[in-house]
């Protein structure tokens, strides 16, 4: 019996082990890997990024602490890693499992190409396009606006930039398309997978 129990500690430490290993982010070249410094930047200034501060530094370093506010682009180990933000959905609406944020922040990266804006500036703005958003439906935060959608109405034409919680937003305009990069997985709806390439436009 005491072997039994040693042997299953034995495995439980090696599953440890082996799943601090294997955390990555798949697509992710804004926020994973950055320094705390950075990503404080980019959450105060444009949302997009959250640093995970509760686990201190990880296997020695802080690679893993930098995540996308929306989560996408995580595996099942580092999702599980950031369980207080994030949460692994085994169909999330387009038929794949993915790793979601609990609460759904809508951003855009850049944010002032288009989002922000309303309808007059929207209007005059290259590259933009509104599509009135009412009311934020239940589990979204905005801390800019309650529930009000105006300002996550104006979008990128080619939908570029929107994290997946946007992107939802705009189902007649956009869609989320898992299996691509997390940084250019917002695409419009009549958008081919692989059509954008890094950079591009729509």
């Amino acid at each position: 019996a005491a072997l039994a129990v040693g042997t299953l500690a034995a495995a439980a430490l090696q599953g440890c082990r082996g799943f601090r290993e294997s955390s990555a982010s798949v697509g992710d070249d804004i926020c994973w890997g950055t320094k705390k410094k950075v990503c404080d930047i980019l959450q105060e200034e444009w949302g997009i990024c959250m640093w995970n501060w509760r686990y201190g530094n990880i296997d020695g370093n802080s690679q893993k602490l930098c995540i996308r506010t929306d989560c996408s682009g995580l595996n099942p180990t580092a999702c599980d890693l950031h369980e207080e933000m994030c949460t692994w959905a085994s169909d999330t609406g387009d038929g794949r499992a993915s790793c979601v944020a609990r609460k759904k922040w809508p951003v855009s990266f850049p944010t002032e190409l288009c989002f922000g804006k309303r309808l007059a500036a929207c209007s005059q703005q290259d590259g933009c396009l509104f599509d009135n958003v009412t009311h934020l439906p239940d589990g979204y935060v905005n801390a800019d606006a309650g529930k009000d959608g105006g300002n996550v109405s104006c979008i990128p034409q080619n939908c570029s930039g929107l994290n997946r919680p946007a992107c939802d937003l705009h189902p007649e305009r956009c869609m989320w398309r898992a299996d691509s990069d997390s940084d250019l997985a917002c695409r419009p709806v009549d958008d081919e997978p692989g059509a954008l390439a890094r950079g591009g436009g729509g």
